[in-house]
C-alpha cells in the first residue's frame, strides 16, 4: 500500500548549532510581558468540567441522567471536581464550594407527561463561556440538555448570558441581558416542554 508523505519544504533559516539558533530569536517586547491578564478569560478548572459534563450529558442523556441522578450523583460530581483540579497547576486549581447537583419533578399541568430534571449547578461563573447551570430535562417524549452560563463573546462591563439548547436538530441560543436565577432557569425550560408538547 502507498503512504502518502509530506512534501520537502526547505526551512526559512538554517543555524549550524543550537548557540546561533538562540542568538537568532528575538527577544520578546516588554509590551507582552507587561500585559495584564485578561479577567474575563474562562478559568481553565471551571471550563473543563463544565464542558466536559455537557458534552458528555448531550452525547448520552439517559446514561448521563443514570450516572449523576443515583444516589452519590452528588459525591461522584465533588470527586470528578477534585481528582481534574489534581491535574492542574496549584493556582490554577478551584474550590468546589458552590458545586451541586438535584433531581427534580416538577408538578404535572395542562396534561403534559411528567417532567424531571437534573440539575447541576457550577461555582459561580466569572469569565466567558463558563456555565452557572447545566440541565437534563426529560418526560416521556425526549430528553434535552440545557446550558446557561456566560457568552463566548462577554465584555468588560457586559452582562450578556445565554441558554444554549438543542431540539428536533435545531441549536437555539436564547440571549438574556443580565443574570437569570435558578428559579428562572427551571421555568425556561418547563416552558420550552410545554411548547414541544402536541395539544
Amino acid at each position: 500500500m502507498a503512504k502518502a508523505g509530506l512534501p520537502a519544504i526547505e526551512p526559512l533559516a538554517r543555524w549550524r548549532d543550537a548557540a546561533q539558533h538562540r542568538a537568532a530569536r528575538r527577544p520578546i517586547p516588554g509590551t507582552l510581558l507587561d500585559r495584564p491578564r485578561d479577567p474575563l478569560s474562562p478559568r481553565v478548572h471551571h471550563w473543563e468540567i463544565a464542558h466536559r459534563l455537557a458534552d458528555e450529558a448531550e452525547a448520552d442523556p439517559a446514561a448521563f441522567w443514570s450516572l449523576h441522578a443515583a444516589p452519590d450523583g452528588g459525591q461522584r460530581l465533588t470527586e470528578l471536581w477534585e481528582a481534574h483540579g489534581a491535574t492542574l497547576p496549584a493556582d490554577h486549581r478551584l474550590a468546589s464550594a458552590g458545586l451541586s447537583r438535584e433531581v427534580l419533578a416538577l408538578p404535572v399541568t395542562g396534561g403534559r407527561s411528567p417532567l424531571e430534571i437534573l440539575l447541576i449547578t457550577f461555582p459561580p461563573p466569572i469569565g466567558r463561556d463558563e456555565m452557572a447551570y447545566l440541565a437534563v430535562g426529560r418526560d416521556t417524549t425526549a430528553n434535552v440538555v440545557y446550558r446557561y452560563g456566560n457568552t463566548p463573546l462577554r465584555h468588560a462591563g457586559e452582562a450578556g448570558t445565554e441558554i444554549v439548547f438543542k431540539r428536533g436538530g435545531i441549536t437555539t441560543h436564547a440571549g438574556f441581558g443580565q443574570p437569570i436565577t435558578r428559579q428562572r432557569f427551571l421555568e425556561y425550560i418547563e416552558e420550552d416542554f410545554a411548547k414541544a408538547t402536541p395539544g
